[in-house]
């Protein structure tokens, strides 16, 4: 009887053995995939601060006719009618 009772205590530990190791390796695991998650949104989180550097920017520009013809062909696409257009259709956003 006490021989049942031994074994039984040493099948338990080794079970609770084992699943702390899985739960350590799970852990383990699920902390490297959040870091790579953070990484990635720390290198969004730079790419849209210097999207608003760059706008602000352009906020800060004072208006007048050469940024309204800047604005216009840059945003709008439009041209002066004596202006000659090259296309180039290799490019494309």
């Amino acid at each position: 009887m006490k021989s049942d009772t031994n074994l039984l205590i040493r099948v338990a530990a080794a079970l609770f053995i084992v699943l702390c190791l899985v739960t350590i390796i799970e852990l383990q695991v699920r902390m490297n995939n959040l870091n790579a998650e953070k990484e990635k949104l720390e290198r969004q989180l730079t790419d849209l601060r210097e999207d608003i550097a760059e706008l602000e920017y352009r906020i800060a520009l004072p208006y007048d006719d050469n940024y309204a013809a800047k604005a216009a062909r840059d945003i709008l696409g439009y041209h002066f009618p004596d202006e000659l257009l090259f296309i180039n259709d290799m490019y494309e956003e």
